[in-house]
Parts: C-alpha cells; structure tokens; sequence
C-alpha cells in the first residue's frame, strides 16, 4: 500500500469510528459487588452437595464398596464446607479407587472448581478446557465456560488488579486475548447471561490492556523513526479498541506521524476531526 492510500485509510476508518452519526463506543462499567455476586451466583449454582448428589445418582450404588461409599461421604462434607484441597484430594482418590462407575465428568466438574477457588488457575482453566471438549451438552455448560474465562483472566496474578501502574501492558497479553475470546463465546451462546454485567466488565479491562499493549508499540516504532508501523499501529487502536483509554494518546501521536512523514493537510485534517468531536473525549 502506498503512503497517501495509507493515510487515507486511516483517516476514513477514524471518521467511520467517531462520527456523529454511528457514535462512540463507549466503555461499560459495573460495580465491582455486582460483578463477585455474579461469580458467587454462578459458583454455588453448580459447587453444591444436591448437584454432586445428583451425579451420583445415576450409579448403581449396589456395586459400591464401602471404602468408596466413605469416599463419597467426605467429598460431599468437603463440598459442603468448601474445602477445597482435601476435596480435590478425595476426588482423586475416588477416581483411583472406582473408575469404572464413578462418572469422570462429575469428579472433572467439582475438581476443576476447586482448584479455580484455591488460585490454581492454570490447572482450573486446563480441566474447564477438558470439560467443555468432553461434555458439550452438560447441563452447566454456561457457567463452566464462563469459569473458564475467568480462570484465564486470573492467570497472572494480582498485577490485572493494577491495569496501568506496574506495566502490566509490557506483559505477555496472549492469555487475556484467549480470555476475551471465551467471554465472547459465552455471551455470543447466551446473549442474556446472567453474568454479562461481570464479563463485559473484564471485556473492558482486557481491551485497555490490550489497547495500552499496541500504544506501547506504536511509540516505539515512532522513536525509531519507523513512522509508517507507528501510523498502522495507531490505527489498530482506533479500529480495534474504540473507546478505550489509549485511544486519546493514539490520536495524538498519529497526528505526530503524519508531521513526521511531511503530510501537513492530513495533520490538519485530523485536527478538524478530534475539534468537530471533542464532546467525545470529555
């Protein structure tokens, strides 16, 4: 592509994102108690005695023996008292002791839980992943998806609770855009989730992270005088992740890129465009 259809491009893909007409996309907010009633709501929905015992029910409880009927019997104090790691060892047992009428998708959907709630979030997300491979149609299937998702956000720690202060941006970001892609999935299967309030919240967090990530790019393409990848990447921005917080400083340092590579009307152009927008920004 050459340089002025470059920047033409550039310049009507902004105008097609902020003008008036077809708006701005905006951020949604949600209050944080909302959001952990959501994960509460969705965790003891599936993480209870009465859904453990269901599953078992299904087991011709005449061919148990007793060192597996005592095995269901802790797990099920362990699910009832949320202790996690002795339940995700009784499980394991369970599973050693009585392959053969114990349903492995039971043990898989409590053990995977488990570990979401002790911080293992890695191993969580890995037995989510097996779950939903296995068994499409559980009758949970939303909510494991959705705990997938999470597992997958949660994976690198206290820092996403610092979106901007300690770089989180600098950051391998791969696992928020696996993450945001879950999220998109459970909402694209179940439009009116009752946790859309805490995955579009998450959404957003990713999306500035994400945005911050390809900023951080863009500046250093321009202090390496490499003006054109600085200008493509501005333009992902805009195209990408309207509305987010990066965007404000992309505007600013296309403007620079285009003062750089000597196109003054361009430069203006995009004056009169944030000028004929500034509502947008405040």
């Amino acid at each position: 592509m050459n340089l002025s259809k470059l920047t033409r491009t550039l310049c009507i893909t902004f105008l097609l994102i902020i003008n008036p007409l077809t708006g701005f996309a905006k951020e949604k907010k949600s209050s944080d108690p909302v959001q952990q009633l959501e994960q509460t709501m969705a965790f003891k929905k599936v993480f209870n005695v009465e859904n453990f015992r269901a599953g078992i029910q299904k087991v011709d409880k005449n061919a148990l023996d007793t060192k597996v009927k005592t095995h269901i019997e802790n797990i099920e104090g362990n699910i009832e008292y949320r202790r996690y790691s002795s339940l995700i060892y009784k499980l394991e047992n369970l599973e050693v002791d009585n392959p053969a009428n114990i349903d492995f998708q039971l043990l898989l959907k409590f053990k995977s839980l488990a570990e979401f709630q002790l911080g293992e979030y890695e191993e969580a997300a890995a037995g989510f992943t097996e779950f939903l491979q296995m068994y499409p149609r559980d009758k949970d299937v939303q909510e494991i998806q959705y705990f997938l998702g999470l597992s997958q956000f949660y994976q690198r720690g206290s820092w996403l609770g610092r979106v901007f202060v300690g770089g989180s941006h600098l950051r391998d970001t791969a696992f928020l855009e696996t993450a945001f892609g879950t999220f998109k999935q459970v909402l694209n299967r179940h439009p009116n989730s009752p946790y859309r309030n805490d995955i579009l919240a998450k959404m957003t967090v990713i999306k500035n992270i994400l945005s911050k990530s390809v900023l951080h790019e863009a500046e250093y393409d321009f202090n390496h005088k490499a003006f054109l990848g600085s200008l493509d990447r501005c333009g992902e921005i805009l195209r990408e992740y309207p509305g987010t917080q990066s965007e404000v400083k992309a505007l600013a340092l296309m403007k620079r890129n285009y003062l750089k590579l000597g196109l003054q009307a361009e430069a203006d152009e995009l004056d009169g465009i944030v000028k004929l927008n500034h509502h947008k920004f405040t």
